[in-house]
């Protein structure tokens, strides 16, 4: 095999990872950075996080995106080739054989399964946990209007993970926070699937983009103030008189931000324009939902 084909594959994998595109990842790390801050926090040593923590967490984030996108391909190979957005995805192309993307699979949660040595042992439970519904998550596009709740808990997954790594056990607080940031993702996953919903609508693939609820700001709207309202939670839980003023002003700062931000995303979103318009507004806000979990971040580290 020439150093080009080599070259060519490696590329071809790559892409079947979608680590081109790596809003996925990010969207997988900013649960878990919140974990680790919130665990951090209880444990007594402030905002402190070891950086070799953070950089086993995106690492995991980093894999296990790449094998969740591999998973959903393998599944979705006979229907990505009747939608627009995804019809020359690597497999449907046939750049790569159903078997290589099968050994790529293996090879990357292999790499992921190492990272657990590195954690404590409640997380492996956790873990198997997490394998379970990334694995049977692109079933529910064919059984169920509700994909994006199903997504939202497996995205999420890495919080609880980083949380029981730094304190061996979960919190009150950080399940509260768990559920505000699966309402976030059922928001702006709906949103992205409605990049989709005529092509998924003839491939018959369901979606909450392809409801009437999915296509109501109000029902967008509520899953924004579930986010927040649990983030608000978890920040009143954990107020002290040891708080300094400071913390508290740019707290709330960062709060008032986070919900304007928010509000301006559902007030912009049109639905109803031509799709060329309308996929090109619902994939920058999908996109910019990564600043958005990056803003929580830093609201639960300042508080402190």
């Amino acid at each position: 095999m020439t150093a080009k084909i080599v070259k060519r594959n490696l590329k071809y994998y790559w892409q079947l990872a979608r680590h081109d595109r790596p809003i996925g990842t990010w969207l997988i790390f900013m649960p878990a950075l919140m974990g680790l801050t919130l665990g951090a926090q209880d444990r007594g040593v402030g905002g402190y996080i070891p950086l070799f923590d953070i950089a086993i967490f995106f690492m995991g984030a980093f894999l296990i995106r790449g094998a969740g996108c591999t998973i959903n391909d393998i599944w979705d190979r006979d229907f990505d080739g009747h939608v627009e957005r995804t019809k020359t995805r690597i497999l449907v192309k046939g750049h790569l054989t159903l078997t290589q993307a099968k050994v790529f699979l293996g090879f990357q949660l292999t790499l992921a399964a190492t990272l657990l040595f590195f954690l404590r042992t409640e997380v492996f439970y956790l873990a198997f946990i997490a394998a379970i519904i990334m694995f049977t998550y692109p079933l529910f596009k064919r059984f169920t209007v509700l994909p994006q709740v199903y997504l939202g808990f497996c995205m999420n997954f890495s919080m609880l993970m980083a949380y029981v790594h730094m304190i061996g056990i979960l919190s009150i607080d950080v399940l509260i926070l768990y559920i505000g940031t699966v309402f976030w993702t059922i928001y702006y996953d709906t949103i992205y699937a409605h990049m989709d919903r005529e092509d998924d609508l003839k491939a018959g693939v369901k979606s909450l983009a392809l409801t009437k609820i999915g296509r109501n700001k109000w029902f967008l709207g509520l899953c924004v103030g579930g986010f927040v309202l649990s983030l608000i939670l978890v920040l009143m839980r954990r107020y002290s008189h040891a708080v300094s003023f400071l913390n508290l002003f740019f707290g709330f700062l960062g709060l008032m931000a986070l919900v304007i931000i928010l509000f301006f995303q559902i007030t912009k979103l049109n639905l109803k324009c031509p799709r060329v318009i309308y996929a090109k507004q619902c994939f920058k806000i999908f996109k910019a939902n990564v600043y958005v979990g990056l803003m929580a971040w830093v609201i639960l580290y300042i508080w402190d």
